[in-house]
């Protein structure tokens, strides 16, 4: 983990790593094999765009996330990263030769400085590389885009777009102003900029966050499709909760859905110092507590983890009760089917049984039939030869 803390570049600060000189930071990592790097950029004031000059060792590294929340087909070929206060970013790092290399981070003025000084130990290890993967995505950042198949599956929800549009905007005066729709002022105890409802979807134009990281609490938000960056590091479809665009790259549009929670939800610069200058207020979120939109996360019991299409989006609602009723269903005819089979084995049994006495009874009785009655030869006629005496039944 590094913690990029101080001014950058260091002027009357200095730029901390971890609780250290950034100019005198050291980090290993051995050849050929990947490292997870997490950063975050904790300074006040500054933000920028960090690089590495690795790639003589064969060095290269790629994005798993960004503010705690995984990039789609991670890990994501990476050219730079670029951080505002609050921002983090997760990387992995691979170089296959020996030596050593920096990561170093440029400012909004181009002022360049060395952050962490990198040694690559030789190791045995062959190369690989990492297969790519999606991951794991609870329902609250459920896809909200506005793409064909998950406007689809919202319009079968009954959900549509509440759109707002939010604006940090600097004033005479070095002040600075939050707008939201109409209101744009700065913060004042106790005022509400605007409201949102529990469980719906939001699409908010922005505006400002050139100057000002742009940070919202309770909920992240999704890049729109109108995103661009000569860089790739902010893409369509990326989670964030502090934005700050560096000039190779325009967001204009963000997606969320105000899930589950009701209250206040703070919105303001990420920079403090445009804070204590008013660039700072709230919205309420009414409604019912606990409100959702129906949105599902991925993958849910619906679909297979390997085959469901990631960019389709679906909805709990649907899909669940989909597979809720196959799945009763299944449970009757099976449950219906192994008390047929059960019942069929005790008929077959208690037949069986039926037979066999049966049988044994009709034995007796024919070996009763057959029973000779003894017969009385007086002594003197022993020695004669008996007479022949017919079978008689025993009763008569």
């Amino acid at each position: 983990m590094l913690i990029f803390s101080g001014r950058i570049p260091a002027v009357s600060i200095a730029c901390l790593i971890n609780g250290a000189l950034a100019s005198t930071m050291t980090g290993s990592i051995d050849q050929n094999t990947w490292t997870r790097v997490r950063m975050v950029l904790s300074g006040l004031k500054t933000a920028g765009t960090i690089a590495h000059d690795g790639s003589s060792l064969g060095c290269e590294w790629k994005l798993l996330a960004k503010d705690g929340v995984y990039v789609r087909n991670a890990p994501r070929s990476l050219n730079t990263v670029h951080l505002g206060p609050g921002n983090r970013a997760d990387v992995v790092l691979r170089c296959t030769s020996t030596g050593t290399f920096t990561f170093k981070i440029t400012d909004e003025t181009n002022s360049a400085y060395t952050l962490i000084t990198w040694t690559v130990a030789s190791s045995s290890t062959a190369a690989t590389d990492i297969p790519t993967f999606n991951a794991v995505v609870p329902a609250y950042i459920a896809d909200v885009l506005d793409t064909g198949p998950v406007a689809s599956n919202m319009a079968d929800l009954g959900l549509s777009y509440v759109e707002h549009d939010m604006k940090i905007q600097g004033a005479a005066g070095g002040t600075c102003t939050m707008g939201f729709d109409s209101y744009q002022a700065a913060y004042s105890s106790g005022v509400a900029h605007g409201t949102m409802t529990a469980g719906t979807v939001q699409k908010w134009k922005i505006s400002g966050q050139g100057g000002h990281p742009y940070h919202i609490h309770v909920n992240n938000f999704q890049l729109g499709s109108d995103t661009t960056d000569t860089n790739s590091y902010y893409v369509k479809d990326d989670w964030h909760d502090v934005l700050y665009e560096p000039s190779t790259a325009k967001v204009s549009t963000v997606y969320f859905s105000a899930d589950s929670h009701t209250g206040k939800a703070v919105l303001h610069c990420h920079f403090l110092e445009h804070e204590d200058k008013g660039c700072m207020g709230y919205v309420t979120i009414d409604g019912t507590e606990g409100a959702t939109t129906g949105l599902c996360g991925w993958p849910n019991s619906a679909y297979s983890y390997e085959a469901f299409d990631y960019d389709s989006g679906y909805s709990c609602t649907s899909s669940e009760s989909f597979w809720t009723i196959t799945v009763i269903i299944l449970i009757v005819v099976f449950g219906a089917l192994f008390v047929f089979l059960v019942a069929i084995a005790i008929m077959k049994r208690s037949a069986i049984k039926e037979c066999c006495s049966g049988n044994r009874n009709s034995k007796q009785s024919s070996h009763n039939k057959r029973e000779l009655v003894p017969v009385m030869v007086p002594v003197h006629q022993l020695g004669q030869q008996a007479p022949v005496v017919a079978p008689t039944s025993a009763t008569t």
